[in-house]
Formats: structure tokens, C-alpha cells, sequence
């Protein structure tokens, strides 16, 4: 197992696109292969929303990342985070 946790921190103006794009992603990382689970949840503060990703193997992550449906996706978040308007924060393992 391979757990990989995603931190995205936007400005209170920017929260509803913020999940808008979580939502939209979600049918993409559900039909990668080795997606074991995925929820995402709202933080209290109003501005950021974490997911938490179980991947079969970190291998099965990696090939996600390179995938063209990810890769069309991930554009349209780069954008917000290279204007500075959102912050994106990831940790990622498994077993020791």
C-alpha cells in the first residue's frame, strides 16, 4: 500500500473553483489502475481541501502522475498554482 495525502490551500474566493476541480478530478483518478481508494475532505478554515490517496503501489502513483488524463487535469491546476493564488502541499509512503 502507498498512501499519498494532498494538501490545497486557496483563498476563500477561490474555494469554489478549488472543488470544482476536486470534483472534476475524481472520475480521472478513479479509473487509474492500482487506485485503491480516494476521499477528499474541506477543512474548517475554508480555504484548503486535503485528499487522501491508496494506491496499490507507489509504482501505480507514478504512472498516474504520467497519464495524458492527468496530465490535461493537472494544467489547469499548475496555472492557479504558478499565479500564487493557491498552495499545494504532499506527503507520500508506505510501509517501513
Amino acid at each position: 500500500m502507498y498512501v499519498v495525502i494532498t494538501r490545497t490551500s486557496v483563498p476563500s474566493e477561490h474555494m469554489k473553483w478549488a472543488v470544482e476541480m476536486a470534483r472534476k478530478s475524481d472520475p480521472i483518478f478513479r479509473q487509474q489502475p492500482g487506485l485503491v481508494s480516494l476521499k477528499t475532505y474541506h477543512g474548517e478554515d475554508g480555504q484548503s481541501l486535503s485528499s487522501v490517496f491508496e494506491w496499490r503501489s507507489k509504482a501505480d502513483h507514478e504512472a498516474c502522475m504520467q497519464s495524458p488524463s492527468f496530465a490535461q487535469f493537472s494544467a489547469e491546476w499548475g496555472e492557479m498554482f504558478a499565479s500564487g493564488a493557491a498552495k499545494f502541499e504532499m506527503w507520500a509512503g508506505g510501509p517501513g
